[in-house]
């Protein structure tokens, strides 16, 4: 990996259905990236077709014109950074939830989703095949884990990703707004990290206090809830690094978490 990797991320609001429109969005955010010297420009899941799309992207006519703007997007931001974007990708009889990196005019990499949300507003089980597992992709000479927002709830994604080389994970997300899902996603990526390293051998495990809470008596409800939530994690000592003087009321907070 470079000393020196830039990302562009893009949180927009692509308009369902709206192909033209959302590869228009896509390409000023390009450029944008482009003038600001970024190595990589990244959007969300889905898109070019914007998410959820429901029935839309089970149509033909809708994935196959998505896919084409897909094309004719990498043609357009050939000369400059990498974007990553997600869309519809048919393979055969199959249809997938997918995330393309795109590069020197072409699609050079393709991400599936693996795991399929089932649940309130997400019926992709019905929509969409089961990706398998797959491996990282390399803008340069940097190895990048792509984890499909439902894919980084579940430590095996992550783990494959770490053991077939990615050095770090951008996650692609299409989900709707929620209120209040912060600490639950915070929660899940922290863990989804502390697992990895564990699993590759680390023997302490150091939080810093920008994670978790500004309480310092919250800290160790935190950690209990991480330690939870990874496997292997007693095979690790954890600790938070803490700034200033909130040291000793987190060392405290801690002392009971066992």
């Amino acid at each position: 990996m470079t000393d020196r990797f830039r990302i562009t991320l893009g949180q927009l609001n692509p308009v369902v259905g709206d192909i033209p429109g959302n590869a228009e969005q896509a390409y000023k955010l390009w450029q944008q990236g482009k003038n600001a010297g970024a190595d990589l420009v990244a959007l969300p899941e889905m898109f070019i077709t914007g998410y959820n799309a429901q029935d839309l992207v089970s149509k033909p006519a809708f994935h196959i014109a998505a896919i084409d703007a897909l094309r004719t997007l990498a043609e357009r931001c050939a000369d400059g950074p990498a974007l990553a974007i997600g869309g519809p990708w048919v393979d055969g009889a199959s249809l997938y939830n997918a995330y393309f990196i795109l590069r020197q005019g072409n699609i050079v990499s393709t991400i599936l989703k693996h795991h399929l949300p089932n649940e309130t507003v997400f019926d992709e089980v019905r929509i969409f095949d089961a990706g398998p597992l797959g491996g990282p992709y390399s803008v340069g000479n940097t190895r990048i884990g792509s984890p499909i927002c439902e894919d980084a709830w579940h430590e095996d994604v992550a783990e494959t990703l770490a053991e077939t080389g990615a050095e770090f994970l951008l996650v692609p997300n299409g989900s709707p707004y929620y209120r209040d899902k912060f600490d639950r996603r915070m929660n899940h990526m922290v863990a989804r990290v502390v697992e990895t390293v564990i699993a590759e051998g680390a023997t302490t495990i150091n939080i810093p206090d920008t994670v978790g809470y500004a309480i310092p008596e919250l800290y160790g409800e935190f950690i209990r809830k991480l330690r939870e939530m990874v496997p292997n994690s007693d095979k690790a000592i954890w600790s938070v690094h803490c700034h200033n003087d909130l040291g000793m009321a987190v060392a405290n907070s801690l002392a009971g978490v066992k």
